[in-house]
């Protein structure tokens, strides 16, 4: 995380792996529900924040979390899908 400061409005959340060639993930749920898990059962951020990430590839995305006060963690957003299909044994 880049920023210390956490409020409703907007953090930046990248999520980088290099070593496979990935400069920025456009959109990370996975990495964006691990750290609001932390985040929110800390108190660090509130329960409900946006995230801004893949700026650096040129694909801005807008992550919505929300945490319950059980601790569930709610990813949301707008997608696009770019391919379907199916995986069978």
């Amino acid at each position: 995380m880049s920023r210390t400061r956490f409020d409703r409005r907007l953090q930046w959340s990248p999520c980088r792996a290099p070593a496979v060639g990935v400069p920025e993930d456009p959109a990370c749920g996975s990495m964006n529900a691990a750290v609001a898990q932390w985040l929110t059962e800390t108190g660090a951020t509130p329960a409900a924040y946006r995230v801004s990430q893949g700026t650096r590839v040129g694909r801005d995305a807008g992550i919505a979390v929300t945490a319950d006060t059980d601790g569930t963690v709610w990813i949301g957003g707008e997608s696009t899908v770019l391919i379907t299909g199916t995986v069978t044994p």
